[in-house]
């Protein structure tokens, strides 16, 4: 396995994934922007390898395309946390919505 800080290409995907997402969502705070980075990085940095090994595949193939893959769905997640109200939070999370 790559070592995900130290590999450019690592950081290049997460960056274009991350650039793209809130170019298309305009109407995010510069505040909202960098939490969503932050998560986005950070699930990136956690989740990419342990995804290529559970999946099996070679990590010198798809280890940047998975943590592109994982950087938008985090912040994706972390965009729609963001827009909830905390009593529409509490609502999901106890299955009420």
């Amino acid at each position: 396995m790559k070592l995900l800080l130290a590999d450019l290409g690592f950081w290049v995907a997460v960056a274009v994934a991350v650039a793209l997402k809130i170019k298309a969502s305009p109407t995010m705070s510069p505040i909202g922007a960098v939490v969503t980075v932050l998560i986005a990085l950070g699930a990136a940095l956690i989740f990419t390898q342990p995804i290529v090994a559970f999946l099996a595949l070679d990590g010198a193939v798809y280890t940047n395309a998975v943590a592109a893959l994982v950087a938008l769905s985090a912040e994706h997640l972390s965009r729609q946390m963001l827009d909830l109200k905390i009593m529409e939070l509490i609502a999901a999370w106890r299955g009420k919505k």
